[in-house]
C-alpha cells in the first residue's frame, strides 16, 4: 500500500474516487483508534507508531498485556481494547489487539 504522505492528507474538492482511496489508506495506518484517524496526520500517526514499534523491547509481552495498555505501567499506542456484545454469551467482552493493520504488520516484521 502506498503510504508516502502526500497521498495521505484529504483536502475538500477532491473526486470521491481520490478522497475514498485517501480514507482507506489513512484507516490502514489509524485502524480503530478515533485519535488518529481524526486529531493527526496520516504522516504523524505512521511516526507515532513507528517510533513506539522502534522502541518496543517486548513484543511477546505487548500481546500478553505485561507490556502496554493492560500493564499498570504503561499506555500502549500499538494495541487497542475494544468491547462488543457477545450473542453468545450475552454479556460484554473486551478484545485487545493491534491498533491497526498497519501496526499488526510491523509488529510481525520486529518479531521475525
Amino acid at each position: 500500500m502506498d503510504l508516502s504522505t502526500d497521498f495521505m492528507e484529504i483536502t475538500d474538492g477532491q473526486e470521491p474516487s481520490v478522497k475514498e482511496g485517501q480514507i482507506r489508506r489513512k484507516y490502514y495506518l489509524a485502524g480503530g483508534s478515533c485519535r488518529y484517524m481524526f486529531e493527526m496526520t496520516g504522516a504523524d500517526v505512521r511516526e507515532e507508531l513507528q517510533n513506539a514499534i522502534q522502541d518496543a523491547s517486548d513484543i511477546a509481552g505487548i500481546f500478553t498485556g505485561n507490556i502496554g495498555s493492560s500493564s499498570p505501567e504503561i499506555i500502549n499506542c500499538l494495541i487497542a481494547t475494544f468491547i462488543y456484545k457477545d450473542p453468545t454469551m450475552n454479556a460484554k467482552t473486551r478484545q485487545s489487539m493491534p491498533v491497526s493493520t498497519y501496526a499488526a504488520r510491523q509488529l510481525a516484521l520486529k518479531a521475525e
